[in-house]
């Protein structure tokens, strides 16, 4: 036993006087003075007084009957649709295949042949010619047919079919001066791999055509030893051939000629999915505004079918299409919903102090925070929680819910959203698009074939769009252009190299006479500025519908005589043939940054899957580029 002395051993009262005024201060402490050497019930703090927890219990309303009983079992019948066609607007419909991530499938990119990977293409060729003891010669009679040369120096800019080939297959570039500019380090790099190395475009589109009854180097005039050579190792070269395909397919994931689901004027993918349904029909799921890198449930809605009749949903089987519906039944115990901090329903009971629900700060239009807070404060302990895996890929259908509470009665849940409307909003269901009115709001959960995470490199390219009011423009300025080794390099860095070699071939300008004034035609800007002009593709119509139409500006530098059109580097913006128009309702004022980069994934088989891909992201307000057409400055002279 403890006992309690309400005033203790040093209890007391003390006396201060001062001028005119006393001052009483008492004072007392509780302390234990314990009976016994058993601290375990003292230690317990019993309370004799029931009627004091009866009257808690009251004022926290326990006794308020509602006739209900606690959840203790739960039984589940559940249907899964898989998804079994994939398709791009207005081309024909394919198999999904689930060997790979719905990410990689949409963004996938041609493999970029710079000059890094034709290295690594040549070597690992080598490599598998060698281990299948093919004599050398054959090798050589691939790098006699399929060369790699770097081009002479232009010098001064003359159109050079090589170049222009060479940097359209390496770096993208449009520009012929882009490889005149190189520094000395690129050029003794690129030297050194001329005669060395496959010219890869053309030596991979040459090796898929080979089948076992390809005659190899048919149309080439080869010595009488190598094609000796090569008639005898026929068979390994075609393996070997297999070998290498297979290796480039695992070193980057490409999509078949035309499957590429980005829409230049938007900026963003657009693609459609098919659902085998349990009556034998199918639903369209459709993405029209995928950007953020992770096509996740809440990128998709439901559309009409019979808007895809054409392309989706014909014909009515597929090769290899999976129309296979997984019918499931589980019987488990119920679970309370629990997340860290949430208020535990014992009186006695404490909860993690880890979390602080009372610091947040809700302001009246703090809708979504407030019924957080709501449920977290008020009817977190009424849900429970039924784990339930469902197959990746699968539009999931709930078909029965019965719960057992602790009465033995038996209650079926009914969905959520069925007193709904087709339209209105409900949590982790896919909503409808405008033109598809079902008849019954559509209670099914999406589980799309994504990767949990993926890894992103440094970015091979990004173009910033901004608005430029002064100049009544957008600009797509490339921040980062792609290089000839498969990094991505500096805009800014690559023009100022630019500039300062052409300024260095230039001749001195003759000196002009004395004025107080000087007549600028038009300022200048960066190369890597390209310019996005509004244009009214309807002038007749009543309605106005403005696009913004890619550009090209005259190269205005300083001493330099070359007045040539200044085209994009990179990919982004020359990808479309001209004319080039972006819906203007995309570059909203606070702009928008594209950026190209590799993506790699783990799949659930285990494969690791490299893909180049794009997303989208916000930009960095407006800009001013100081643009100016027939602009008159004051002599610095004068």
């Amino acid at each position: 036993m403890a006992a309690f002395n309400q005033y203790g051993s040093g209890g007391g009262v003390t006396v201060k006087a001062d001028p005119g005024k006393l001052r009483l201060g008492v004072w007392n402490r509780l302390e234990p003075r314990p009976r016994s050497a058993e601290f375990s019930k003292a230690l317990s703090a019993p309370i004799p007084d029931a009627l004091f927890m009866l009257t808690k219990q009251w004022l926290f309303g326990e006794f308020k009957g509602e006739d209900t009983g606690t959840a203790v079992m739960a039984k589940v019948a559940l249907k899964a649709s898989p998804v079994s066609r994939f398709n791009l607007p207005g081309q024909a419909p394919v198999g999904y295949d689930e060997s790979i991530p719905l990410e990689a499938c949409i963004e996938a990119e041609p493999a970029p042949m710079d000059f890094t990977t034709q290295r690594k293409i040549t070597t690992v060729w080598k490599k598998i010619l060698k281990a299948k003891n093919v004599p050398a010669s054959v090798f050589q009679a691939f790098l006699t047919v399929f060369p790699y040369t770097f081009p002479a120096e232009t010098g001064n800019g003359d159109p050079d079919d090589t170049v222009q080939e060479l940097e359209k297959s390496a770096c993208d570039s449009a520009d012929t001066h882009y490889l005149d500019a190189l520094d000395q380090g690129a050029r003794c790099r690129l030297h050194a791999l001329s005669g060395k190395m496959l010219y890869a475009l053309d030596f991979l589109a040459y090796i898929r055509t080979v089948n076992a009854n390809t005659v190899l180097f048919e149309n080439e005039t080869l010595d009488a030893q190598t094609s000796a050579d090569v008639t005898t190792h026929a068979q390994s070269i075609k393996s070997a051939i297999a070998e290498l395909l297979d290796w480039f397919t695992d070193l980057f994931y490409t999509p078949e000629p035309g499957n590429f689901a980005w829409d230049a004027s938007r900026l963003e993918y657009r693609f459609n999915l098919a659902v085998q349904n349990p009556d034998g029909s199918k639903s369209a799921v459709v993405a029209k505004e995928y950007y953020q890198g992770n096509p996740d449930w809440y990128a998709y809605e439901l559309d009409n079918p019979a808007q895809h009749t054409q392309h989706l949903l014909t014909p009515t089987t597929l090769v290899g299409e999976n129309q296979t519906i997984r019918e499931k039944q589980i019987t488990l115990l119920a679970a309370d919903v629990d997340f860290p901090g949430m208020p535990n329903k014992r009186y006695w009971s404490f909860e993690n102090g880890k979390i602080n629900f009372g610091a947040l700060k809700a302001n009246t239009t703090d809708l979504a925070l407030i019924a957080f807070a709501e449920f977290g404060f008020m009817y977190s302990n009424d849900w429970q929680i039924i784990p339930f895996k469902v197959p990746v890929g699968s539009l999931c259908t709930v078909e029965n819910l019965v719960v057992t509470d602790c009465f033995g009665f038996k209650t079926k849940i009914e969905p959520a959203n069925k007193s709904l409307g087709s339209h209105d909003w409900t949590m982790f269901n896919l909503s409808a698009t405008d033109n598809y009115q079902p008849a019954t709001p559509d209670a099914r959960v999406f589980i799309p074939p994504v990767t949990f995470k993926t890894q992103e490199g440094p970015p091979v390219e990004k173009v910033l769009f901004l608005r430029d009011e002064m100049a009544n423009m957008v600009w797509g300025i490339e921040q980062v252009i792609p290089d000839l080794f498969g990094n991505g390099e500096s805009g800014y860095e690559v023009f100022h190299r630019l500039k300062n070699y052409l300024q260095a071939q230039a001749t001195p300008p003759a000196a002009l006479a004395p004025a107080t004034h000087n007549y600028i035609f038009m300022t200048s800007t960066p190369e890597n500025w390209i310019p996005f002009v509004p244009v009214n593709l309807t002038p007749n119509a009543a309605q106005v519908q403005i696009r913004l139409q890619r550009g090209r500006l005259r190269r205005n530098i300083e001493g330099v005589d070359d007045k040539d059109p200044v085209a994009p580097y990179g990919v982004l913006l020359t990808e479309v043939d001209t004319p080039y128009y972006i819906e203007e309702e995309e570059v909203p004022r606070e702009g928008i940054q594209v950026i190209r980069a590799f993506q790699k994934a783990r799949w659930y088989n285990g494969k690791n899957i490299c893909w180049l891909g794009r997303q989208k992201k916000t930009g960095k307000g407006e800009g001013n580029s100081g643009l100016r057409f027939d602009d008159i400055q004051r002599s610095e002279e004068e």
